[in-house]
Parts: C-alpha cells; structure tokens; sequence
C-alpha cells in the first residue's frame, strides 16, 4: 500500500487568508478608533451639559423658554409686524420734475421722468432719512419739507403698527416662533422687519421733533429700546447681531434726540434704566452655544452639506469610515469651547484673545476641511458685541451728563462728578478697561470709547489723510452732543 501524499496548503488561499486577516483587524481597529473618538466627543458634550448648555438643537429649543400665554411680547410684536407697510409706489412728485428741469433747462429734448430711475419706488424710498443715504437734518436747520412729506406718509401709513410696537413694549418676556430644532434651516423671517421697525421708530423721532412733540420722544425712544430687547433671548448667532445693530440704531436715534432737545428728568430717569439692562453679557455666550448646537448637528447628519455647502456626499461618507468627521467635530468643540470662554472676557484680555483665536483658525490643518467650512468668524462677532457694549456704556454716562446740566445748570468738568448722585460708577470701556472718556466742548460734550485699537484719539471719530480721505473710520467710538 502506497503512502499517502503529505498535503501542501495551496500559497494562494494562504495569501487570501492573510489579506482577510488584515482586513477584519484593520476594519475592528477603525471601529474602536471611531467608538473611542465618538466616546469622546460625548464626554465632552457631557460636560457641557453639566454647566447647564445645550449639546443638540432639540435641547436649545427646550432651552429657549417660552413666556405664559398672554406675557409674550413677540406675540403682540409678530402682529405688528403684519401691519408693517413697505415704502408704495407713489407718483412723481411736482418738486422732484422741477429739480430736474433745472438741471438743463436748455436741452430741449430732456425728459425729467426719464431721467428719473425706472424703479421710483427705490427713488421715492430714498427720500427717507434713516431708511436710505439722505442725511438726517442737522441740529438747529429745519427738515427739507419734501422729505418731512415723505416721512411722515411712510409713518401714517404704519399708523397701527407703531400702535402695536408700543403695546409690546409693556411686556418684558419674549420669544419668537423660532423652532430651534431644524437647526441651520430655522427660518427668522423676524429679523429684517424688526430692523425695519426699529428704523421706523427712529424715523418717528425726528418727525416728532420737527413737529414739536417732544414729550412723546422719551417714550418712543423707550419702545425702541425694547423692542430690542425682544430678542435678547433668542439663541442663534444671526439674532444677536441684530439685535446688536438695532441697538446701534437706537443709540443714534437718542443722540440725535439731545442734539435737538432738552428731555425731561423724567425721560432721561426712564431711559437711563431702560439702558442700564440692555447690555447682557450672557447674550454673546447663548449665540454661541446655539450656533455650536445647530453645527454638531451638521457634523452627526452631514444633511446640510449636501446642501448649504454642497459638499459631496460620498465624500462626507468616507471621512466618516475612516474617522476624520469625528476628528473634525472633536476640533470643532474645542475651538467653540475656546470661544465661549473668549467671550466671558472683559476689557484689553478680550481684544487679545480674539486676535489669538482668530490665528489659530487661520491655521487649522487642511485635513480639518469640515472645520475649517463650518466654523464662522467668531473673532468678529464678538468684537461686535464689544462695540455694542461701549455705545450702551457711553449712552448712559451721556444721560447722566444730562441729568447733571439739568440739576445745576451746566455741563460737568468730568464723568467723576456725576458719582453718586447721577451714576453709582462711571461706566468701564469694554476695550481698555478703564473708564468710559468724556471730553467737554466748545458747545456741548462728548462721551467716547477708545475703541479696538485702545488708543486715545480724543474722541476722533475717523482719521483723514493730507488730502481729505478717509484712512480710518471709527477710530474711536463717540457719542457727541453738540447743542
């Protein structure tokens, strides 16, 4: 009997048994690679859930409290909103035709309507002060009458509006109908009517002073105050930048109010505590949590890169096999965790660490492709809410400044005089920390931050060069009163 043959593995099943060997332990290694990232991430989400923020956007809707039926503010704002009423179309006026007749009265075949743009809806908009590039009137010269005309058919035609506006403004809790919870596609239609309104309530003070109404401008100045406050609460990004602007435009319009007029104690008593609340620090912090809770949701789905970024699917897919979604989550985070604490920062310490946080974004790897597309310019945003707090700071100090020339019959040497009587403290400067700066005229005051560069310019609100141009603009943040 013959010996059997010894077996000899065939060296090709041997070599695929290898490569599937390779395979699995590659494919488990990545899985607790991605489980332990995930893990993570989680710990990290844990945390922040523990100092009481929201980590998803069905979280920062529950985050976003909703007042008692009948104490919502942004119910009776929504339905003033309704009533707001676009500049119409009107005809030409007659002034208007003769303005361009006189243009070139020689040219016999000149048609002055068709010199007009075709969209006089825009023309006659621009007519507006506060709404478009006609300056507003200078303290002590009357309003030109045609724009007087134009703005104050643009205010009877919002009649129930502004009605409306000031019935919400006696309620102090607010939420608008944002569902938090579609993430970066929650609609805020909201906003620009808002901006809008505020504008037209801006508009409405100068027409009051015009027409000598004075004693309804303190009021009007307050519903503006809060109708920006209305959305102090909201937690998205957009929200809060503008409410930042909608404030700006209020402090303008309080400005140009004492350029024209004297308010009484009362008023300057009611606005400086409406303004003393208007600055909350917490704001910036609650934009950032939202925006970071709508982005960790972008990076867990990937839907909206499909579509607000148009970023490639497949190639979402395979970051995500191999980890480096979870990788750029992880960084994400952190640089939005950065952020927060950046902006608990007050004075020169804030200005530092934007400039340090904006670098360190610049220099985010390539391979962190997500995170460097999702994370915004946080740096500026916060700045803004900087520039938003020295005008708050340098609106109240000016109050005060007029509620010591009211009590004794002139202008102040210094802010320190106006301790305790008409200020507990003399406002910080959000930007060097030292004291807000006031400046003594030859008519008048002025009351100002230094603001980003933290240099003292005395007040100089842009810097020109030899020949009159603009080298920089808002050099230092004033608030100038000249009367």
């Amino acid at each position: 009997m013959k010996k059997d043959k010894e077996y000899k593995p065939d060296k090709t099943l041997r070599r695929w048994m290898i490569f599937f060997f390779v395979v699995v332990v590659l494919i488990g290694g990545l899985g607790l690679y991605r489980a332990v990232l995930r893990q993570q991430i989680e710990i990290e989400l844990d945390a922040m859930r523990t100092a009481g923020y929201p980590t998803t956007c069905v979280e920062l809707d529950e985050w976003y409290i909703t007042p008692p039926p009948g104490e919502n503010a942004a119910d009776v704002y929504m339905e003033a909103l309704s009533y707001f009423c676009e500049w119409e179309e009107k005809p030409i006026p007659k002034e208007i035709v003769e303005r361009f007749q006189k243009l070139d009265p020689d040219y016999d075949d000149y048609d002055p309507c068709e010199a007009i743009s075709e969209d006089w809806d825009q023309k006659n908009r621009a007519l507006l002060p506060i709404f478009s590039d006609v300056p507003d009137p200078e303290p002590g010269k009357p309003m030109d009458e045609l724009v007087k005309r134009a703005a104050e058919d643009y205010l009877s035609e919002n009649e129930r509006a502004l009605e409306l506006l000031h019935q919400g403004a006696a309620m102090s809790k607010s939420r608008y109908p944002l569902d938090c919870a579609e993430g970066i596609d929650a609609l805020v239609p909201w906003l620009s009517l808002i901006r809008s309104s505020v504008k037209m309530l801006y508009l409405k003070v100068v027409i009051d002073i015009e027409n000598d109404e004075s004693q309804s401008v303190g009021q009007t100045i307050t519903d503006n105050l809060k109708l920006c406050h209305s959305l102090d609460q909201e937690p998205i990004l957009i929200s809060h930048l503008v409410k930042i602007s909608c404030y700006s435009i209020t402090i303008d319009s309080l400005c140009y109010t004492l350029n024209r007029i004297c308010l009484s104690e009362e008023q300057l008593l009611e606005l400086s505590s409406m303004l003393g609340n208007c600055y909350n620090a917490q704001g910036i912090i609650r934009a950032l949590v939202g925006e970071r809770c709508a982005i960790s949701d972008v990076f867990r789905t990937g839907r909206d890169l499909y579509r607000g970024w148009d970023f490639p699917k497949p190639v979402y897919m395979g970051m995500k096999a191999i980890g480096l979604v979870e990788i750029n989550h992880q960084l994400y985070l952190e640089l939005m965790q950065e952020n927060i604490e950046l902006a608990r920062k007050t004075g020169p310490a804030r200005i530092k660490a934007i400039s340090d946080i904006d670098l360190k974004i610049e220099e985010i790897p390539s391979y962190h492709v997500l995170t460097r597309m999702l994370i915004p310019a946080l740096g500026r945003a916060i700045l803004l809410d900087s520039r938003y707090q020295a005008k708050i700071n340098s609106a109240i100090a000016a109050l005060a400044v007029e509620q010591y020339r009211l009590a004794r019959g002139q202008w102040p040497k210094s802010l320190s005089e106006l301790t305790p009587n008409f200020l507990e403290a003399v406002p910080v400067d959000p930007f060097d920390g030292k004291e807000i700066k006031y400046k003594k005229l030859d008519k008048g005051y002025m009351v100002y931050s230094v603001g980003e560069d933290m240099i003292d310019d005395e007040g100089m609100a842009e810097e020109l060069d030899s020949d009159g141009w603009v080298l920089r603009q808002e050099v230092d943040i004033i608030f100038k009163v000249e009367r």
